[in-house]
């Protein structure tokens, strides 16, 4: 059984391309303090995480809608 996201305009979505953009932006984001000296376990890391990951899903979702 493959998850799915209703539309109003009755289109099914897939929610992997959104899961796998969550992870790879979280990824991404939280490798960008490593960049100026900042540790994989700052804060600084943390925010990146949470950022990238939020990007990382709206970016899915308009690529794949």
């Amino acid at each position: 059984m493959t998850p799915t996201v209703h539309y109003t305009d009755d289109e099914l979505m897939s929610k992997g391309p959104t899961y796998v953009g969550g992870l790879v932006g979280s990824f991404l984001g939280s490798l960008v303090p490593s960049v100026w000296g900042a540790g994989q376990l700052s804060m600084w890391s943390l925010a990146f995480f949470a950022i990238g990951g939020v990007l990382g899903v709206w970016l899915a979702y308009r690529l794949s809608a």
